[in-house]
């Protein structure tokens, strides 16, 4: 287990919040890389190991985020190495939400009227958002096997 453990911090050196697709649950085009998705990851490696579990689920959180197919950003292009680094400048929402509630959520909202970026290696995507823009999700996720 520990070198799998190695090998999967190897090649999945980040974290990514968003899930991304046209449309739910339509297939992702972009996967998020969060704690959730690491846990399902290690009970799936276990799974193959011969680990069998008992037939339940367990709560798993994600948000998808609506868009057309992703474009990959050219960070050799300073316009675009600059448009993308202002994007991730503005996610800094705590000028905002120590003022005002209402700045705040005109902060969110002015992300997904323009371009919203995600990263999955080696790439950086520009993301087109398109109502309803995001969709958050509780679910219940069967143990594998089940």
């Amino acid at each position: 287990v520990m070198h799998w453990l190695r090998t999967f911090n190897a090649t999945h050196p980040y974290y990514e919040l968003f899930q991304v697709a046209k449309k739910w649950p339509e297939p992702m085009y972009v996967e998020s890389q969060t704690c959730v998705d690491f846990c399902f990851q290690v009970y799936e490696y276990l799974y193959k190991l011969g680990v069998r579990f008992p037939k339940m689920s367990v709560r798993g959180n994600n948000i998808v985020l609506f868009s057309l197919k992703p474009e990959i950003v050219n960070t050799s292009n300073p316009n675009e190495w600059a448009e993308m680094t202002d994007f991730y400048k503005d996610w800094n929402f705590q000028k905002s939400l120590g003022k005002d509630l209402f700045l705040f959520l005109i902060d969110i909202l002015r992300l997904f009227l323009g371009q919203f970026f995600v990263y999955k290696p080696p790439h950086y995507y520009r993301l087109d958002c398109h109502w309803p823009f995001f969709n958050v999700r509780y679910d219940l996720i069967p143990l594998p096997g089940h």
